[in-house]
């Protein structure tokens, strides 16, 4: 054995008995900080074990069962034949060594935990281990008595947290601090210099010298400040004011990172030992404080962790940028100065090395035509006014040649590419600078600056993976818009007062897509976007997407049309809401990017199966066109078809790429064919799933028989199919000259026109007039007349309708619901039911309820009180959690409808009290959150919490409904399978 081999197994001896040394003596540590009979709120020997285990690996076990027998023999006197001693120390050290097996050689964490995955998958995996272990344990202690059966699932948590508590605050130190100077000594790692050198790098916006003593003091003192506070002083009553430590843990993270907060939360909970020695709580008490010092480690390790990743980061990105500079002065790119007269102001080393000077002197202030570039190839002279240089500081332009032949100081030429780059300020020229380089060496540079610029995307990539959550801001007034909108529908309106709040509503709920969509831009590029099944409409789905759009179609004077082939399905099953957006970016674009002429969607069946059906949709448009070179491009995530679209039209170019993206999540493709000046169409298609349920017809006139007027061929065939449908008899024309001999002409009695749907837009200016008064003329003042426009009509206009008394005018892009009702009115005089009958079944009535609204914001509660009060329940008010348990305690209520984040009590604390109520009770009250936080993790902490609903806001009268008669339903079928003894 070699001398080197002899010295480091002697020394990994010793460390594996130091490691038992200071692990029975942690152990006994623990005894003597009991905070309660068997209940410590740590157990350090935990944390260390981990340590070593994850820097050592298994060859650290044997010391670790050693040192645990010892333990249990030396500070509990554990007798060996019972189930606590072998195993219950054989399924401790099992399952901590499998648990770091996991995290070396599955998941392979950095020991010294560099990066936050390190972090987490740390957390996760250890505090997982410490429950397996604790419940484990747990059950070897009852079987041997030591433990009440009855205090089998307290006296598990117990050690769980404890445990917990340990691997989150003396593990990382360990590994941090301890450790690789250790693993160094014992001869596991060679050197480790660069990491270092990078955590340094890290750390250089930190405080030196006195400075950051000072600083470090400061961070001392706020920590105890704290503890006294939380824990010791005589303001603190229970652990209300235990989030005070938050505060130091979070000023050291921010500032020191990772390695600042280990040592802040080791620091910590060990001032919380000490401190709860001094200052015993009740068990209760402990047990909740144990849960918090979790809370704070791991929040303190999570963000120490995410500053110094972000520190590494940035500095990572420091490093590729002077590894550029240094990159752009070595690579033989040789760059010089020129002023009006062609001398040169500087230059790089780069240029002397090529040119052979040995000093910049040589060169300053001399011609550099006359010094390198004085001879042409073939030997002849090269004026100074021929060359392009020269010429370029005169016409200001940028020169670039490919290939030009320079010449040395000793005589000597060689080829090399040039660039000159005049300089201009405020339309002042003021020189030029010239760049060149030798043309054997530009592969190599290209190369390498590619790399380097790849690089640096992957940098910025990196520093923009995490989308900020703004959900929860967005949607509480977004609530409020939409809610109030809804009741001001329900009141009595006007038709027009009723189209305008209608448009509010779709473009708040248009809005609210759109953020959906923001926020799942990071699902869309990590491809776990998944789509909804649900039956919906076809003709919905259109109307609905081109309702928000209608209002800049008005005031630009485009007319928006639609239609769909009629062996399209009434209904199909697909993503409704991804549909419509995709519909609505495609029309948005040929709205920003058309000046005149209309804009229209058209939808088709290509191909028919027994369970599903494909579509193909074609929006249209009569704009500037694509230019075939770009067409593909425009598909790309931040791409137009060119750089000043954006500066004249906005953009992100975002839209296509999401639009691509959908369509291709729906089994379809999209492509574009375009004439530059004449307009563009985008085609995509989906196939949908065919639909169980059929629609009914809910409209018929009874063969009624009226005249349309409409120049636009896709409006008229719109109408036509709409008619049919309504059992509708239409004499359709494009031209107002068609109408006046068809009115001219004598009819059968009872065949005469009842109707004549008019469109204004066939008629140039001021044509209308004339229109309409010989439409009086020939029909008299009993033909009910209904005007159709694209354009907003102003004064003059409605008082021309009204003097040639026009019924109703409508708004296009047409609208079922709109045409079907200004047709009953002007046909029966009164309003026929809505043309879109809702696909999804009434549900059931429920008897008036009485229900606690627990919420914070004042617009929401009017809100949602209103529309549970207009179901027909009684309603009571808490503005936060602590009101609400008040209230609950005086007062019988049916269910409760939970806000999750409100003052002074949130949503969940509020729940998981109710619930530990009703342990003893055994009455089960049904809770139904209503809140803004929409991500599905916040679904689940509702859940977890107790609640048994999740209505997101904004809310709807339906999704309210349809949730309370879901749990209801549920707690129904729950009481009949479990009846109560």
């Amino acid at each position: 054995m070699a001398p080197v081999e002899r010295k480091l197994r002697v020394r990994r001896f010793i460390a594996s008995c130091c490691f038992v040394l200071v692990y029975v003596l942690l152990d006994r540590s623990t005894v003597y900080f009991q905070i309660w009979p068997s209940i410590s709120a740590w157990y350090p020997p935990t944390g260390l074990a981990v340590a070593v285990l994850i820097a050592f690996g298994p060859g650290a076990v044997v010391p670790m069962f050693i040192a645990a027998c010892l333990a249990a023999s030396l500070n509990y006197h554990t007798p060996v034949a019972t189930y606590s001693y072998f195993p219950a120390l054989l399924a401790l050290v099992g399952i901590y060594a499998s648990g770091t097996i996991i995290l070396r050689r599955a998941v392979k964490i950095d020991p010294q935990l560099r990066a936050m995955r390190d972090v987490m998958w740390l957390l996760f995996v250890t505090i997982s281990s410490a429950g397996l272990v604790a419940f484990t344990d747990t059950r070897l202690f009852v079987a041997d008595h030591a433990v009440a059966a009855g205090e089998y699932v307290p006296a598990a948590l117990s050690w769980w947290v404890g445990d917990a508590v340990a691997v989150a605050c003396v593990t990382p130190f360990c590994l941090i601090y301890l450790l690789p100077g250790l693993r160094r000594l014992l001869g596991y790692d060679a050197g480790g210099g660069d990491a270092h050198r990078v955590a340094r790098a890290a750390g250089s916006h930190e405080l030196r010298g006195w400075r950051r003593g000072i600083e470090t003091g400061l961070f001392g003192l706020g920590l105890l400040g704290a503890l006294w506070l939380a824990i010791g002083g005589k303001v603190s009553r229970g652990n209300e004011l235990f989030y005070v430590v938050f505060l130091p843990v979070i000023w050291v993270a921010m500032r020191r990172g990772l390695h600042g907060a280990a040592v802040a939360i080791l620091s910590l909970d060990l001032g919380i030992i000490v401190a709860l020695r001094l200052n015993q709580r009740t068990a209760r008490e402990l047990i909740i404080l144990q849960f918090l010092m979790l809370i704070v480690s791991v929040a303190g390790l999570v963000l120490g962790s995410l500053i110094s990743e972000r520190d590494v980061n940035e500095q990572r990105l420091a490093d590729e940028e002077g590894r550029m500079r240094l990159l752009l002065e070595s690579t033989g790119e040789a760059v010089y100065g020129l002023d009006l007269n062609g001398k040169c102001t500087f230059c790089n080393q780069t240029l002397l090395r090529l040119l052979r000077f040995s000093a910049q002197e040589e060169v300053l202030g001399r011609g550099m035509h006359e010094l390198m570039h004085h001879t042409r190839r073939d030997g002849s002279h090269y004026p100074t006014e021929d060359c392009k240089i020269t010429q370029s500081l005169v016409n200001r332009k940028i020169f670039h040649s490919p290939d030009e032949v320079l010449w040395r100081s000793d005589g000597s030429s060689f080829d090399s590419e040039l660039w000159c780059h005049p300089l201009i300020r405020e339309g002042e020229m003021l020189g030029a600078v010239v760049t060149f380089v030798d043309i054997t060496e530009r592969k190599k540079a290209q190369d390498a600056l590619r790399q380097a610029k790849e690089e640096a995307e992957a940098a910025n990539r990196a520093k923009s993976e995490f989308l900020a959550n703004m959900s929860h801001e967005i949607r509480t007034p977004m609530n409020g818009i939409l809610g109030m909108t809804v009741l001001a529908l329900e009141t009595k309106l006007d038709a027009e007062q009723r189209d305008y709040l209608s448009m509010v509503k779709s473009s708040g709920e248009s809005l609210l897509t759109l953020l959906n969509d923001i926020l799942d831009l990071s699902k869309i590029e990590a491809g776990k976007l998944e789509l909804e099944v649900a039956d919906f409409s076809m003709e919905d789905c259109i109307e609905e997407a081109l309702l928000p759009l209608a209002l800049k179609a008005q005031q630009e004077g485009i007319e928006l049309v639609w239609n769909i082939s009629e062996d399209l399905p009434e209904l199909v099953q697909g993503d409704a809401t991804r549909l419509r957006q995709v519909l609505m970016n495609l029309t948005g674009n040929a709205l920003k990017f058309t000046s005149h002429g209309q804009v229209g969607i058209a939808a088709r069946k290509f191909a028919d199966t027994e369970s599903d059906v494909g579509l193909q949709f074609a929006v249209s448009d009569t704009g500037i066109g694509i230019p075939e070179d770009k067409r593909k491009k425009i598909f790309e995530a931040f791409a137009q078809a060119d750089m000043s679209t954006t500066r004249r039209y906005g953009g992100t170019g975002l839209g296509l790429s999401i639009c691509e993206r959908i369509v291709r999540l729906m089994d379809g493709r999209i492509w574009v064919e375009s004439e530059i000046g004449r307009g563009s169409t985008f085609h995509f298609t989906v196939r949908l799933k065919r639909a169980a349920a059929h629609r009914p017809v809910t409209a018929s006139f009874g063969e009624r028989r009226i005249l349309v007027v409409e120049d636009n061929g896709v409006s008229r065939a719109l109408l036509a199919r709409l008619f049919k449908r309504w059992k509708v008899n239409a004499v359709i024309v494009p031209r107002p000259e068609q109408a006046m001999r068809l009115l001219e002409k004598p009819c059968e009695p009872g065949k005469d026109f009842a109707l004549l749907l008019l469109d204004r837009d066939f008629a140039a200016a001021g044509a209308e007039r004339g229109v309409l008064a010989a439409v009086r003329d020939r029909a008299g003042a009993s033909l009910p007349i209904i005007v159709s426009h694209s354009r907003m009509l102003d004064a003059a206009d409605r008082e021309l309708c009204e003097r040639f008394g026009v019924l109703r005018t409508i708004l296009k892009p047409y609208r079922r619901a709109v045409l079907q009702e200004a047709l009953a009115a002007a046909l029966d005089g009164a309003p026929q039911p809505a043309a879109v009958a809702s696909t999804a079944p009434l549900l059931e009535r429920q008897a008036p309820l009485r229900i606690l609204l627990a919420e914070d914001n004042l617009i929401n509660q009017r809100l949602i009180a209103r529309l549970l009060e207009k179901m027909g329940h009684r309603v009571a008010i808490a503005s936060d959690g602590a009101i609400a348990m008040r209230l609950l305690a005086e007062q019988q209520f049916d269910l409760v409808a939970m806000d999750m984040q409100m003052p002074v009590m949130d949503g969940l604390e509020a729940t998981e009290r109710i619930r530990a109520g009703e342990r003893s009770s055994g009455v089960h009250l049904p809770i139904v959150a209503m809140t803004a936080n929409a991500f599905e993790e916040d679904r689940e902490r509702c859940l977890q919490a107790g609640m048994d609903g999740f209505v997101t806001k904004p809310v709807t009268t339906k999704a309210i409904e349809t949730e309370i008669a879901r749990v209801l339903a549920l707690q129904k079928s729950l009481l009949q399978e479990v009846p109560r003894g």
